[in-house]
């Protein structure tokens, strides 16, 4: 159960019994899934439409608290409008999410009223799981309760509606209140949930995964056991308790002060939600791929990463919990029908799937799915599982592929449907980072990356040998985006000559220094000079350390010589607004994008700032070289002339006479 779906407790009493309502009960109850409201109709005001109001806060609630009295089995009012749509909802099968929890507390003669009624409606009440003799009874008055009684009554009433709402919390509770105090829900995953605690022996917070089927308990002692052996390591969290027994099954791991990666993506897709820039998604899948790299060279497979699984701390460090690691041979497509009776249920009920059910089946590895895998696939299972996540991450979407799960037994690993690129939800990231997604991501496990099998790790290893991943991602945006301009059919033809024509509008010197090109041969030489000179203003970004002359621009420095400084900021400027595309009040001056993306004035915008932001050490460095010539050459001037001169890059020829003033 999620926060955002914490119960209503609905209290049903006879009005005769009001002041046991008030004692026993305040308007929020504490669970471990924080404080749940309790609602009754003492909170009904003048002018409510009293009835209407009543029926619609008990459709709402998840559990019902009657005080059941001799007055509220003769009321006619709770046999007419409230009995019967809660012992209704009490019948509903567990899965069912409409089903209501009943918790009944007997006042006064009210057991034994209730043992003695014929009416149907009370047989059914004495029948519920939470009834009568549960509980000890109540006095009729509250002055008659000792104050023991009472709080010993409250006590008991909260611990059945903490089992009511979460039964295996309240069971862990009671198991390990010696040490942990204070259980708070965290979240679920396909096969535990999570909760924090405090240990009072260590005074440090953990957090508790708890086994929610039994049957599970070896699978689930292997998944801590394997995480022993990764615990400590970067990115994976520390284990420091277990036990496995017939009755309940829980580890104690490092508390992770932040959010589940799940929850995180639940966030972001929030209308208004401000989004993680594509640098933040890689940083964390570099560190989740060599947490994997790492567990795969101990011989380790996870085999279940997926959001729920990944806790990100505040500083964007990802911690993977260990739990559900990597399944049998034949497991996934053995334990298949019931997640889909799970999500079919759902749907039937107008519903969408709970989270962990949803998450399960958008992460199904294929092989697994069809029952083709083998015990050795685990690192392709992990490097197919961290394709989808970080997929799931650019773009906000959980992954969609097995769209018609009954196609399964006859498609095989052709029933799931092509991941789409995530450039088509999310227009401005890296293009070969978007490719080894889709590599890492195919259905057939033999078209992803291969591992060596004389060595373990080696196809994450090569997943993280893309250089894309590492190098700035303005500088790989900026490629991407040139390479996008370079592969347009019209570009040699069209891009230059509009390039160098705009230049001259802006600049009158440059009309003086491309007059000297003459001819076809010239045009066609000079072209390619501008766009090596475009593509080693890239490439010296990326070199920014390495400032030893020659650098990779020195060339382009000296083959300029002459060349107005004041001219280099300008080309740049100029260059960009071509990429990029620039409006302009007059339609003359306006230029259409080169680049295809740019045609989203938002895409173009933040393109526009990573370009700038490439470009600008380049154009510093050329801008430099020409002014320290120019200061040399005015140097000697001045010893020969004993005058002040001033450059006038906007007026002079290259070689022309510095003019005076």
């Amino acid at each position: 159960m999620t926060p955002s779906n914490k119960p209503i407790y609905f209290v049903s009493y006879a009005h005769e019994d009001r002041d046991w309502r008030t004692l026993l009960f305040e308007r929020s109850i504490g669970t471990t899934v924080g404080d749940c409201l309790v609602w009754s109709d003492d909170q009904l005001r003048g002018g409510d439409h009293w009835r209407d109001e009543i029926r619609q806060q008990l459709g709402r609630c998840s559990v019902a608290v009657l005080l059941v009295s001799p007055h509220f089995l003769a009321s006619s009012f709770i046999a007419q409008d409230e009995l019967p749509e809660i012992l209704a909802r009490a019948a509903l099968p567990a899965g069912d999410a409409r089903r209501l929890r009943v918790v009944a507390i007997p006042v006064g003669d009210g057991q034994q009223a209730l043992a003695a009624s014929t009416d149907p409606q009370h047989r059914r009440l004495a029948e519920l799981q939470y009834a009568l003799a549960t509980h000890p009874g109540l006095p009729a008055r509250p002055r008659d309760c000792q104050p023991a009684t009472l709080e010993a009554v409250r006590q008991l009433v909260q611990h059945e509606l903490q089992a009511a709402v979460d039964p295996l919390g309240a069971d862990l509770q009671q198991r390990l209140a010696r040490r942990f105090t204070g259980l708070q829900w965290l979240g679920e995953g396909s096969r535990a949930q999570v909760y924090q605690a405090r240990d009072t022996q260590l005074n440090r917070t953990v957090a508790i995964k708890a086994l929610r089927d039994l049957r599970q308990r070896e699978a689930f002692r292997g998944d801590v056991l394997a995480a022993l052996r990764t615990s400590g390591e970067p990115s994976f969290v520390m284990v420091y308790d277990a036990e496995f027994g017939a009755s309940s099954s829980w580890c104690v791991v490092q508390h992770v002060q932040g959010q589940s990666l799940r929850s995180l993506l639940r966030a972001w897709a929030q209308p208004g939600a401000s989004q993680p820039d594509a640098d933040q998604l890689r940083q964390l899948f570099i560190k989740l791929a060599r947490a994997l790299e790492r567990a795969h060279c101990l011989g380790l497979r996870y085999g279940n990463l997926k959001p729920s699984n990944i806790m990100v701390d505040a500083q964007f460090e990802p911690f993977i919990l260990p739990a559900g690691r990597q399944p049998q041979p034949g497991q996934v497509a053995q334990d298949l029908p019931e997640l889909l009776a799970r999500v079919a249920l759902a749907q039937q009920a107008g519903a969408p799937a709970d989270d962990a059910a949803a998450e399960d089946l958008a992460y199904l590895v294929p092989e697994q799915a069809v029952g083709l895998e083998q015990a050795d696939d685990g690192e392709l299972a992990d490097q197919y599982m961290l394709g989808l996540l970080a997929w799931e991450m650019a773009t906000g979407a959980l992954p969609q592929r097995l769209t018609n799960p009954r196609r399964l037994a006859e498609d095989g690993l052709d029933a799931f449907a092509p991941l789409p690129p995530v450039r088509s939800r999310r227009r401005l990231f890296p293009e070969r980072f978007d490719t080894l997604l889709q590599t890492m991501a195919q259905a057939d496990p033999a078209a992803r990356l291969q591992p060596d099998p004389a060595r373990r790790g080696s196809a994450m290893a090569a997943v993280l040998a893309e250089p894309d991943l590492h190098d700035d991602l303005s500088l790989v945006l900026v490629r991407d985006s040139w390479r996008r301009c370079t592969r347009a059919a019209d570009f040699d033809s069209r891009f230059f000559s509009e390039f160098y024509a705009r230049l001259v509008q802006r600049k009158r010197a440059a009309a003086k220094l491309l007059a000297r090109i003459q001819g076809p041969d010239r045009w066609q030489r000079q072209h390619r000079m501008l766009k090596q000179a475009v593509s080693l203003l890239i490439a010296f970004s990326q070199r920014q350390a390495d400032r030893d002359e020659p650098t990779l621009l020195s060339h382009v420095a000296a083959s300029h010589a002459g060349m107005p400084a004041g001219l280099y900021a300008p080309f740049g400027e100029l260059l960009v607004d071509m990429v990029c595309g620039h409006a302009d009040a007059d339609p003359a001056q306006s230029i259409a994008a080169c680049d295809p993306v740019c045609q989203h004035r938002d895409t173009a915008r933040r393109l526009r700032g990573h370009w700038q932001r490439v470009l600008a050490p380049g154009i510093d460095y050329l801008t430099r070289a020409e002014l320290l010539r120019d200061a040399e050459m005015t140097a000697s001037l001045r010893a020969r002339e004993g005058v002040d001169l001033y450059l006038d890059l906007g007026a002079r020829a290259p070689g022309g006479p510095v003019n005076r003033p």
